[in-house]
């Protein structure tokens, strides 16, 4: 067996690597969770306006949930026995993606040209 250890600079370079990549990924989700949300608001049906109105996104450290929060926007979405389904949140994630890679991509650059 051989053994490799990292000598004390490169461990410190990966750590400093580690937080860049992390703040830099903290700092883009809002800004890409925005992204979502206007692209189902604008995918999603209109009849009264109360389900785009709705529709909102809540960003955690690592995490972005995007979600139409009036109790009919499942049924909407998926459809039902009666009624076709007319997706917007999931299209909209889906068509969102190059530019919310983008956005954290970018912002773990300007977090990476800052340190």
């Amino acid at each position: 067996m051989i053994t490799f250890e990292l000598d004390g600079k490169s461990k410190n370079f990966l750590r400093t690597a580690d937080k860049i990549i992390v703040g830099g990924v903290s700092k883009g989700l809002k800004p890409a969770a925005d992204v979502v949300v206007k692209e189902a608001k604008r995918r999603a049906p209109v009849r009264t306006g109360r389900l785009r109105a709705s529709i909102d996104s809540t960003v955690n450290r690592d995490m972005i949930s995007i979600e139409a929060s009036v109790n009919y926007a499942a049924f909407v979405e998926y459809g039902t026995r009666g009624r076709s389904p007319q997706p917007f949140l999931n299209p909209a994630a889906e068509g969102s993606m190059n530019e919310v890679e983008t956005i954290i991509m970018r912002s773990i650059s300007d977090e990476w040209e800052r340190a």
